[in-house]
């Protein structure tokens, strides 16, 4: 089954809330009492386009606004990761050579020598 923005937001919800539902649906996080999560009006696998930006926030926030740091992820079984740079995997071809694990890690290897240097 192909995973949607969607469907990768209602995955990193359930995870967030320990895997209980009841705990999706109640969620704190609307920006009225607790901090605001960019994927809070997104918890119960229903919105709009909107869905692409609101992952790129959260990673924003998760990577503390470091793009840098978005790009060189490690976390590949977080739900929102083929995602997080905002974009659809499939219709942007500069994409999939650092959406997999390996090259995340050469990425990486490359950026550690150039600060060694």
């Amino acid at each position: 089954m192909k995973k949607t923005p969607l469907k990768a937001i209602r995955a990193k919800c359930l995870d967030c809330s320990g895997g209980e539902y009841k705990e999706v649906s109640a969620c704190p996080f609307d920006g009225k009492q607790d901090e605001e999560c960019p994927l809070h009006p997104f918890r119960m696998g229903k919105g709009s386009r909107a869905t692409l930006k609101s992952i790129r926030a959260y990673c924003l926030w998760c990577c503390n606004s470091q793009k840098l740091e978005i790009k060189l992820c490690p976390t590949v079984g977080c739900s929102l990761w083929e995602y997080r740079f905002g974009k659809r995997p499939q219709k942007c071809p500069s994409l999939p050579k650092i959406l997999t694990t390996e090259g995340v890690l050469e990425t990486n290897t490359v950026i550690q020598g150039i600060g060694r240097g």
